[in-house]
């Protein structure tokens, strides 16, 4: 049993909120975290060397109900975020929720 203990964690020294939980005896792990802007890139609190998605939302109580958030790419140490307002404006400020999920 204590091979499949599920292990939840919060990432310190981070300046946005992060955490990851792995299952030990797969290795499959889910990491997720928080951020005020869409813009630049963000690193996960620990590399996937499989990462199989990363999912965004744009966090409730944000400017504008036509905001919107993407993604143009993955790999595994990290993504690219968009923020923008519909229908084609860009705008970086637009805070975000992401979760992310793979083998480490």
């Amino acid at each position: 049993m204590a091979d499949n203990k599920v292990l939840l964690q919060g990432v310190p020294g981070l300046p946005l909120d992060s955490a990851k939980s792995r299952d030990n005896s797969t290795g499959f792990t889910i990491q997720w975290g928080q951020r005020d802007r869409s813009d630049g890139s963000v690193n996960y609190p620990r590399g996937f060397t499989s990462c199989l998605g990363v999912l965004v939302s744009k966090k409730l109580g944000s400017a504008t109900d036509a905001a919107i958030v993407y993604i143009t790419g993955w790999n595994n140490a990290g993504f690219f975020p968009v923020g923008a307002y519909y229908p084609n404006t860009n705008n970086p400020a637009v805070p975000f929720c992401w979760l992310a999920f793979g083998f480490t």
